[in-house]
C-alpha cells in the first residue's frame, strides 16, 4: 500500500509540475484545418492547423503572412508561458517580418515581439517599453530563420525573466508592477509564415519525466 502511494504521489506530481508552471501552447489535440472556434480561439481562415510545419514533431498553429492573428484567454492568475515559434523567409525590405504575442487584455500596452530584419526583441508592460542604454535588446544570438525555438516568460513584481531555447536571455524591469499574461491575448504574424506550437519539451518538463519514469520503474521492480 505505502508503494502505491508513492507512485501515485510521483505521478500526481509529474502531472502538476508539468502544467502549473507555465501556459503552453500545444496544438497536438486540435483538429487539423482551421482553427477558429476550437478550444476557445477566434481566428481569421489563415490560422490554420497542420501536421506539416517545419521542425514540428506532430501538430503547430500555422499563421499566415498577411497580419494573421489569433485569440483567446489565459486563466486569472497565470504568471508564465511558454511557446515554441519558427519565423520562415519571406518577407521583403518594405514589409518587415513580425511576430507578436500580446497579452494581458490591454491592447498594444503589453506585448514581447521579434523583429528578425530589424535585428530586435522588443518587450513592453502597462505601456513602458523596456529599453536598456535607450535601445531595444538585439534578437537572441542563437535565433535562425526557419528553425523552432522557444521562448519562456515568468512574470514577478516588475520583473519578467525571459529564457531563449531554454538558457537565460533576458531579465526585463519596469517602472510598476507588470502585466501579467493573464486574461485575453493574441499571436500575430506580420508579412511572414509563423508556426507556433509546444512539440518539442521544455528542458524542465523533460528531466521531470525522466526522473518520474526512473522513480516508478523502481518502485515496480521493488513491488515484484
Amino acid at each position: 500500500m505505502k508503494t502505491c502511494k508513492i507512485a501515485s504521489f510521483a505521478l500526481s506530481a509529474m502531472f502538476f509540475t508539468a502544467v502549473s508552471t507555465a501556459s503552453t501552447f500545444d496544438f497536438n489535440g486540435y483538429d487539423l484545418g482551421d482553427l477558429d472556434g476550437q478550444q476557445g480561439w477566434a481566428a481569421p481562415s489563415n490560422a490554420q492547423i497542420v501536421d506539416d510545419a517545419p521542425g514540428f514533431m506532430i501538430k503547430a498553429l500555422e499563421l499566415g503572412p498577411s497580419g494573421t492573428w489569433s485569440a483567446n484567454s489565459l486563466p486569472v492568475g497565470t504568471s508564465s508561458f511558454s511557446f515554441d515559434f519558427a519565423i520562415m523567409s519571406g518577407a521583403s525590405a518594405g514589409n518587415p517580418d513580425e511576430f507578436f504575442f500580446r497579452y494581458g487584455a490591454d491592447g498594444w500596452n503589453s506585448f514581447i515581439a521579434f523583429k528578425p530584419q530589424a535585428g530586435i526583441f522588443e518587450i513592453r508592460s502597462n505601456g513602458e517599453f523596456y529599453q536598456p542604454g535607450g535601445n531595444n535588446p538585439a534578437m537572441p544570438a542563437g535565433f535562425q530563420i526557419g528553425q523552432v525555438h522557444n521562448i519562456a516568460a515568468t512574470f514577478s513584481g516588475n520583473t519578467v525573466e525571459l529564457e531563449f531555447d531554454g538558457s537565460p536571455y533576458l531579465t526585463a524591469t519596469f517602472t510598476n508592477p507588470v502585466q501579467l499574461p493573464e486574461g485575453n491575448f493574441d499571436i500575430r504574424s506580420a508579412n511572414v509564415t509563423t508556426y507556433v506550437g509546444n512539440a518539442i519539451p521544455e528542458p524542465g518538463t523533460a528531466l521531470l519525466l525522466l526522473v518520474s519514469g526512473g522513480l516508478l520503474l523502481h518502485l515496480k521492480r521493488r513491488r515484484s
